[in-house]
C-alpha cells in the first residue's frame, strides 16, 4: 500500500458502513484535526512493549520506526505525519490512523473512527468500555517530549533538503523536465521537486515530449 492511496482505500471501506455518511464526515474530521499519528503510534508502542520506540526522523514529516505489528526492530515502518498514514515495508501492513487502531487492537473500523472522533471532540462518554481502555493506552505517552524533538529534527532536515533543491535548480538552470533527475539525485519525490521550479521554467512535460516527435 502506497501512503497516498491510504485515505482513498479507507473511504472505500467506509462507504459500505451502515450510516456511511456519518462515518465519512467523522473520518474527514479526524484526518483534518491536529491529532498526531506519530504520537499515537509512539504511545501504543511504549504502552505495549514498555520501552522507548526507535524512531528516525526524515524530511517532510516522514519517520521510520520499529514495527509494532511483527515486532521488528530494524525501522521498517514508515509514518507520514501530514497524511496520518503508515506502511510497513517488511510485513506490508498499512493505512491511516483509523486502520492503525483497528488492526492492532482487533476492533472494527467503525469503532476506531468513533474512538478517534470522540477523543478530538471531548465526547468520550459515548465510548464503550473497550474503546475507553484503548483510548487510555494511546494517550498514555501521547505528549512525550521526545516526539517534539523528532518534529524539530524533521523540520531541520526539510529546510536542508529545500535549500539543496533550490541551490541545484539555480546552479544548473533546471526546468520542469529535470525534476526526475533532481529527485533521484537528492532522494526525494519528483512531485516535491516540481514545487521549486520557477514559473518561467514550467513548460509542460507533455509539450516537451511532443516537440521530440518532430525530429
Amino acid at each position: 500500500m502506497y501512503l497516498y492511496e491510504a485515505e482513498y482505500e479507507e473511504l472505500d471501506d467506509i462507504s459500505f458502513f451502515d450510516n456511511s455518511n456519518k462515518y465519512i464526515n467523522y473520518f474527514y474530521e479526524i484526518m483534518n484535526s491536529d491529532l498526531s499519528i506519530l504520537r499515537v503510534y509512539n504511545s501504543m508502542y511504549k504502552s505495549n512493549y514498555n520501552k522507548k520506540t526507535n524512531i528516525k526522523p526524515r524530511a517532510n514529516n516522514n519517520y521510520y520506526c520499529d514495527c509494532i505489528f511483527h515486532n521488528a526492530e530494524d525501522l521498517p515502518l514508515r509514518i507520514l505525519e501530514s497524511k496520518k498514514s503508515f506502511t510497513c515495508y517488511a510485513c506490508g501492513i498499512g493505512g491511516t490512523i483509523v486502520s492503525l487502531l483497528s488492526w492492532y487492537y482487533g476492533i472494527t473500523k467503525q469503532e476506531s473512527i468513533e474512538l478517534l472522533h470522540a477523543y478530538i471532540n471531548s465526547e468520550t462518554n459515548k465510548l464503550s468500555k473497550r474503546q475507553l481502555n484503548i483510548l487510555k493506552e494511546i494517550i498514555q505517552y501521547y505528549n512525550s517530549p521526545e516526539i517534539e524533538e523528532l518534529f524539530e529534527e524533521s523540520k531541520r532536515k526539510t529546510d536542508y533538503l529545500n535549500n539543496r533543491i533550490e541551490r541545484y535548480i539555480n546552479n544548473n538552470n533546471s526546468t520542469i523536465i529535470d525534476a526526475e533527475k533532481i529527485s533521484k539525485r537528492l532522494c526525494c519525490s519528483k512531485e516535491y521537486v516540481k514545487k521549486f521550479i520557477p514559473d518561467n521554467k514550467r513548460t509542460k512535460e507533455n509539450d516537451i515530449m511532443d516537440m521530440w516527435r518532430f525530429f
